[in-house]
């Protein structure tokens, strides 16, 4: 309510977006936000109702339904917005989100192979116009990239028999936007990019340090680096 300025519109407020449309407010940066977030928020909430229903079945009804009505009613508060609005395009990235969630927690050979990570580092702009409203950096697109990773170490999984060095490889493919919503740190025009390169799985890295890497404290460790991408690697950008 804080950050997005719920309730400074007394009427609903829905607003068209445009998806990943180049004169859009994001170039689709928000949609693939939304779709991370509410993909992380699943899969937290997975984890949860799979310890407080002790692994059965009614884990993914709570889950599901619980992350759901979470995109919806945020949506919900953005139509009371005047900044923002409320978007059917965010729900529907919600529920993609949601969906990739729900299908890597239901098979761990996909979710071996498969991971989907944010990489963000904090522009003029959030320092700037949004310094005063701290958990706004979600917003700060000038800084961040959307990033599904293909880890070389899930083929193991399959039965492949590589080299060892490869399982702390993974493939990178992802997007991002510079200089939309008025935002511009270094005076630009807007331009969305495609994100392509080969990085680190710091997750296979922290196993490392564990005579039996599936403890609960290596398994803790690790979840930072399934989320939050380091580009500790090769990569480049491509604009479209």
């Amino acid at each position: 309510m804080a950050t997005w300025n719920w309730g400074d519109e007394k009427h609903l407020h829905i607003r068209r977006e445009g998806f990943f449309g180049k004169k859009t407010n994001d170039g689709g940066a928000d949609k693939v936000g939304h779709a991370f977030s509410h993909y992380v928020a699943f899969r937290a909430l997975h984890n949860y109702y799979d310890w407080s229903e002790n692994g059965k079945s009614t884990k993914w009804y709570y889950s599901i339904s619980t992350a759901v009505s979470l995109g919806l009613l945020i949506e919900v508060g953005d139509s009371y917005s005047s900044e923002i609005g409320g978007s059917y395009e965010d729900f529907i990235a919600d529920i993609t989100g949601i969906s990739l969630g729900a299908l890597l927690e239901y098979s761990p050979i996909l979710d071996s192979l498969i991971g989907y990570s944010w990489q963000y580092w904090p522009t003029s702009r959030y320092y700037g116009k949004n310094g005063e409203k701290p958990l706004n950096f979600t917003t700060d697109y000038n800084g961040a990239k959307f990033v599904l990773n293909f880890r070389l170490t899930g083929l193991q999984t399959l039965g492949l028999q590589l080299p060892n060095f490869l399982r702390y490889i993974q493939l990178d493919y992802g997007y991002f936007t510079r200089n939309y919503r008025s935002g511009n740190v270094d005076n630009e025009d807007p331009y969305r990019s495609l994100y392509y390169g080969i990085s680190l799985n710091f997750m296979e890295i922290v196993k490392d340090f564990f005579e039996n890497p599936h403890t609960k404290a290596s398994r803790i460790i690790q979840q930072p680096f399934k989320y939050y991408h380091i580009p500790a690697g090769y990569y480049e950008d491509y604009k479209i």
